[in-house]
């Protein structure tokens, strides 16, 4: 399935992506799956599908999405804290659960061929 949807957008796996810190050490959140798929002009959602690994509920991590161009070059970054994804910021992850996120990210130069996603603890 995943290599079916990967046909019409721009995919990839943690496990294919080794510049991806799929697993917040800190937070036990793990990155199960992304994907990028342009909408329109230069604007892109962003899906992401992340998992409580511990066994403790947990809040939603700070990502940071990285596009990069087809020569790796970076098209565009942003940081973002749970409350900029999330329609209500207080939700929590429970133990073992998956849960998927979506936003949209408009690039202004270039045209994205990699996602990458960190995740990491709100400062």
């Amino acid at each position: 399935l995943f290599e079916q949807l990967c046909a019409v957008m721009v995919c990839q796996s943690p496990e294919k992506n080794k510049n991806s810190a799929d697993l917040d050490q800190t937070t036990g959140v793990k990155l199960a799956s992304q994907s990028l798929q342009k909408v329109g002009g230069n604007e892109y959602i962003v899906v992401a599908n992340l998992t409580n690994e511990s066994e403790t509920e947990k809040g939603f991590p700070v990502m940071t999405v990285t596009l990069k161009g087809e020569k790796g070059d970076v098209v565009s970054r942003r940081q973002l804290s749970p409350n900029e994804y999330l329609h209500d910021a207080s939700q929590k992850l429970l133990p073992k659960q998956t849960r998927q996120v979506a936003f949209t990210f408009k690039v202004s130069d270039g045209e994205p061929r990699q996602l990458v996603i960190q995740l990491g603890q709100a400062s």
